[in-house]
């Protein structure tokens, strides 16, 4: 069988089966995805050669279980037929599974993920509420130590400055006492 989901109407579903580039191709077996992927105008071939490829492993399948399924056409042979079964050269028009009641056990299953996801995302959300506070205890931390750090640069800085004024008054001192000296020798011996 073929059908078709219109993206815009079924966004959540399409994207639940990961099929967000379009057009997009999913091929079942079954509830089983077999394959996946996307099929422009140009790779319309690819598509061909798969439906081809999983239609001759169904016919063994078929002969396997002693032929109770139905045989799967080709792909060719399904748009060479219309509704009626009648060989037509027109293809047929997709079937629309948009309305129709979708199976309870897969709904079941993606209500079983979703909650799933709901709990990890809830732990994920909690996490991050943790770092965003570790990281502002952080920033707190680290303005605390850099106002620490300036208040004892500054002074260290107003040390330093008043320990070189007070070595510059003594070097002054010094210098004169050593010229008075110097002057009063010089002095007395003329």
């Amino acid at each position: 069988r073929f059908a078709e989901i219109e993206f815009t109407a079924n966004e959540e579903l399409c994207r639940g089966l990961n099929a967000t580039i379009l057009p997009h191709i999913l091929i079942y077996k079954g509830m089983i995805k077999q394959d996946g992927f996307k099929c422009i105008p140009s790779e319309f071939q690819v598509l061909m050669d798969k439906v081809n490829e999983y239609a001759a492993d169904s016919t063994s399948t078929n002969a396997n279980n002693g032929g109770n399924d139905k045989p799967f056409m080709s792909f060719e042979e399904y748009v060479q037929k219309n509704a009626n079964g009648v060989p037509t050269e027109e293809p047929i028009e997709p079937l629309q599974v948009a309305n129709n009641a979708p199976d309870p056990a897969m709904v079941e299953r993606l209500q079983e993920e979703i909650k799933s996801l709901q709990v990890k995302l809830d732990k994920a959300n909690a996490n991050l509420v943790k770092a965003h506070d570790t990281v502002h205890r952080l920033e707190d931390k680290v303005a605390e130590i850099r106002r620490d750090a300036e208040k004892q640069l500054s002074s260290t800085s107003l040390e330093m400055e008043e320990n070189l004024a007070m070595s510059r008054r003594e070097a002054a001192d010094n210098l004169e006492a050593v010229l008075m000296e110097y002057s009063q020798k010089f002095a007395d011996s003329e």
